[in-house]
């Protein structure tokens, strides 16, 4: 209904006339029941009053419900209506022998269905590549976090090593220059063991 009201809408701009208004049918296809109080697989509708009066003919709605069609021809709409619920290659072959009217549908879906398995297949190259990127930009991101780490770690390292050189050299230095052991331990944090053995 609101399609149908928006096509009927959008016929009128400002200033024109509601007489100029064209009928807007509505049709809906629908692959599920959706009038179950209804056993035709067509169910057309208008405005009525109650009384059963047209109010207006401006706005139909036609309900075409593809699990209600039967299995044999008995409306015009009826092959068309069968052409939704085709779903083999064969079937739609099938149908425009039977039907010629339906042979040009059928040929764009043959190509519509080629093309769209063509965009699947394209679409399913394009998330296996951005999942190979995705997966060399882990391993790049995580070697980048190790190469940090581990210059880190080594120039914590490096940094240790050279306080530690530090401190033996102040040691030797205070020992030459005769100063007590407790004293080099304190400022340097070396232990009077290894002060003995420079």
């Amino acid at each position: 209904m609101y399609y149908a009201t928006r096509n009927l809408a959008d016929q009128l701009r400002w200033g024109d006339k509601y007489d100029e208004l064209h009928q807007v049918i509505s049709i809906c296809i629908c692959s599920h029941v959706l009038l179950d109080e209804e056993e035709a697989y067509v169910n057309k509708y208008k405005m009525l009053n109650e009384e059963g009066r047209c109010f207006t003919d401006l706005l139909k709605v036609v309900i075409l419900e593809l699990p209600k069609l039967p299995e044999k021809e008995d409306e015009a709409v009826w092959p068309w209506l069968k052409f939704f619920t085709c779903k083999k290659q064969e079937e739609f072959e099938m149908l425009a022998r039977k039907h010629p009217e339906l042979k040009e549908v059928v040929s764009r879906v043959k190509k519509i269905s080629l093309g769209q398995r063509w965009r699947w297949a394209l679409a399913d190259y394009q998330n296996q590549k951005m999942a190979l990127w995705g997966q060399k930009e882990q391993i790049r991101l995580d070697l980048e976090e190790a190469c940090a780490k581990a210059q880190a770690e080594g120039h914590a390292e490096g940094h240790a090593e050279g306080h530690a050189e530090k401190a033996l050299e102040i040691a030797r230095k205070m020992k030459k220059a005769g100063r007590p052991f407790s004293e080099i331990t304190e400022f340097t944090d070396i232990p009077a063991e290894t002060i003995q053995e420079l």
